[in-house]
């Protein structure tokens, strides 16, 4: 299979000692429906980051730094926690 860009969102819970826990990523159709979640989620949610990145759901290869599309709340902090739960993101499939 092709190469395919994946959107998808992940919001941050707080945690103990100023840790963010990551919810299940969101996979979003666009960069503009990505915003709009981010947006949405954004009021309930600590942080809430939403990236791009490119790969193959057949092999499960997919890049290893993801591009940051938008983030709100705690952005410092989801920006660098986010490279720890990009992992996690790739187990969503198209339309889920």
């Amino acid at each position: 299979m092709a190469r395919e860009i994946i959107y998808l969102v992940q919001p941050l819970a707080a945690g103990k000692a100023a840790r963010l826990n990551a919810g299940p990523p969101i996979h979003c159709a666009s960069p503009e429906s990505a915003r709009k979640r981010v947006e949405n989620l954004v009021m309930t949610k600590a942080g809430v980051v939403a990236f791009a990145t490119s790969g193959d759901s057949e092999s499960g290869e997919y890049d290893d730094r993801p591009a940051i599309i938008f983030e709100a709340g705690q952005g410092v902090a989801a920006r660098d926690a986010i490279n720890g739960f990009v992992v996690h993101s790739f187990s969503c499939r198209h339309g889920s």
